[in-house]
């Protein structure tokens, strides 16, 4: 079953999360007949894919990696990101060759779409790691 992670700031609605993962799938398919990911025009989306986002899609083959492509900070809407992330996963990783169409049907697509970075206070190495370690524990 797809799935699209929730930004751990303000969550998507379920259908947005619907929209982006048809989004990602349509610009593979599009990619595979046109060589280049689906044109998205924002304005036809709901507003929370309007806006500036960043994502990362990953796709996988039978529970194993097969493409991973994102941006770490918003540089364009979300449903564009998104499109041209699913595109850059499925013919761009350099890890793996670019998709097959037989292999459309077995790949899974996951969508995680990241929160705005938010700065790190501390005063050491030592304090940094702490601070860490209780992050990934809390």
């Amino acid at each position: 079953m797809p799935t699209c992670s929730p930004e751990t700031g303000a969550a998507l609605a379920d259908d947005d999360r619907r929209v982006l993962l048809r989004v990602a799938r349509q610009s593979i398919r599009h990619g595979l007949q046109a060589g280049r990911p689906l044109p998205v025009n924002p304005e036809d989306y709901a507003p929370a894919l309007r806006r500036i986002g960043a994502s990362f899609v990953t796709l996988e083959k039978h529970g194993e990696l097969r493409g991973c492509i994102g941006h770490l900070e918003g540089v364009q809407p979300l449903v564009a990101d998104v499109a041209d992330n699913a595109y850059a996963a499925a013919f761009g990783d350099p890890r793996f060759p670019p998709l097959q169409a037989a292999e459309l049907q077995a790949i899974e697509v996951k969508i995680s779409v990241l929160s705005v970075p938010e700065p790190l206070s501390f005063t050491s190495e030592q304090d940094l790691l702490a601070s860490s370690a209780r992050a990934w524990t809390a």
